[in-house]
């Protein structure tokens, strides 16, 4: 097995895992902005990059004119 092969079944594996906890990462973030948490403060913990990002997981999303 070559270097490739090694690098791609690792990352297979690692976005299986990913996929895995997702839906329980959601929940947990749902959770927290019901408790008071801001949007910013779900963002860094939960390890997205942008607040566009938390805002759709939240369903707190804004639609934009087209």
């Amino acid at each position: 097995m070559d270097e490739l092969d090694r690098l791609g079944n690792r990352r297979t594996k690692l976005l299986k895992e990913l996929a895995d906890l997702t839906p329980d990462l959601h929940q947990a973030m749902r959770a927290a902005r019901t408790g008071g948490a801001t949007q910013n403060e779900i963002r860094e913990r939960a390890g997205y990059k942008t607040i566009q990002q938390v805002r759709v997981i939240l369903g707190e999303a804004r639609a934009t004119d087209a």
